[in-house]
C-alpha cells in the first residue's frame, strides 16, 4: 500500500524515503521528505477513517492552553495587519473554543468545522464562502491533518489577505521517526509536516509573504506584510490594549436569549 516514489504534495519535488513507522498500533506507512522544500508526508493515508473515529484526539490535552494563548496573540497580529475589527473565520475550529475566546476579546470571529460539534460558538457558524472577503482566516492545528493542503490554502487565499496558521515545523533533515512527539503515530491524524522552506514556497504560490509571528505562521498580502515583519513589540501590545474592541460576550448572550425565546414560541422552526 506504500507509495513507491511519491511527489511532494506542496511543490511537486522529488522525495527521499525516511523509513516506516507504526501508526495506530497496526499500520506501517512510509514517511518521505522533499529535497526541494523540506515538506514531509506519509504514504497516501488509508487509515484516516479509523483515526477520525473521534475528531479531537484524547492526547490533545493542550487544546485549552493553546486557545487561551492564541486568544491573546492573534489580536496582536490582527492589530499589526489592520484587521483587528474585520470578520475572522476559524476554519477547522473544533469545539468553537478559540472562536468564543476571541469573541470575548472583541474579535468578530466565526467558526467552521463539519467534523466536530460546535459547543462554545453556537450561533456564530460560517463557511469560507459566507463572505466575499474575510479579514483573516485561521487554521489552528489544521495543516498537519491535511492530505491535500492546497484544497484549503488556495480557496482561503482567494477570500483573505491574511491566513494565520499554527503547526510545528519539521527540521531538515527530519528527526528520526518515533523520536519527535509531533509525528503523533498514536492517533494517526498527522500526515503532513512543514519545514520553513515549505512555508515560504506556499506563500510564493499564493502571492503572499510568509512571516513567522510568535509561533503563528502568517501568510499575508500587501503592505501589512511589512508592518507584521517589524514584529510585535511590547509597545504595540500596550497600544493594542488601549484600542482593543469591546468584548462581544454580552451581545452574544442577548442574541442567544432572543433565539431561545423565538425557538420556544415557534417550536416547528427548531
Amino acid at each position: 500500500m506504500a507509495d513507491a516514489s511519491p511527489a511532494c504534495r506542496i511543490c511537486g519535488g522529488a522525495m527521499r524515503r525516511l523509513g516506516t513507522m507504526r501508526v495506530l498500533g497496526r499500520h506501517e506507512p512510509a514517511y518521505h521528505q522533499c529535497g526541494a522544500c523540506g515538506f514531509v508526508q506519509t504514504d497516501a493515508p488509508w487509515w484516516l477513517d479509523e483515526a477520525y473515529s473521534d475528531a479531537i484526539t484524547a492526547t490533545d490535552i493542550g487544546l485549552l492552553s493553546r486557545c487561551r494563548s492564541l486568544s491573546t496573540r492573534i489580536p496582536s497580529v490582527l492589530a499589526c495587519t489592520g484587521a483587528l475589527r474585520a470578520p475572522v473565520l476559524d476554519w477547522g475550529g473544533g469545539y468553537g473554543t478559540l472562536t468564543r475566546m476571541l469573541r470575548d476579546r472583541g474579535i468578530d470571529c466565526h467558526h467552521w468545522d463539519p467534523f466536530c460539534a460546535n459547543i462554545h460558538a453556537r450561533g456564530h457558524g460560517a463557511t469560507l464562502e459566507s463572505r466575499d472577503r474575510w479579514g483573516a482566516v485561521l487554521a489552528v492545528e489544521v495543516l498537519e491533518h491535511m492530505v491535500d493542503p492546497w484544497s484549503f490554502l488556495r480557496p482561503a487565499a482567494e477570500r483573505t489577505d491574511l491566513i494565520l496558521a499554527t503547526t510545528n515545523c519539521v527540521s531538515e533533515p527530519a528527526p528520526p521517526l518515533g523520536e519527535w512527539w509531533y509525528w503523533a503515530p498514536e492517533h494517526g491524524q498527522h500526515v503532513s509536516f512543514y519545514a520553513r522552506r515549505s512555508m515560504r514556497h506556499i506563500a510564493r504560490e499564493l502571492g503572499m509573504r510568509y512571516v513567522p509571528a510568535g509561533g503563528i505562521h502568517a501568510f499575508v498580502r500587501g503592505g501589512a506584510a511589512s508592518r507584521l515583519a517589524m514584529r510585535i513589540s511590547p509597545v504595540r501590545r500596550a497600544l493594542l490594549a488601549l484600542r482593543r474592541p469591546k468584548g462581544l460576550l454580552a451581545r452574544d448572550y442577548a442574541d442567544a436569549v432572543r433565539a431561545a425565546h423565538a425557538s420556544r414560541a415557534n417550536p416547528g422552526t427548531r
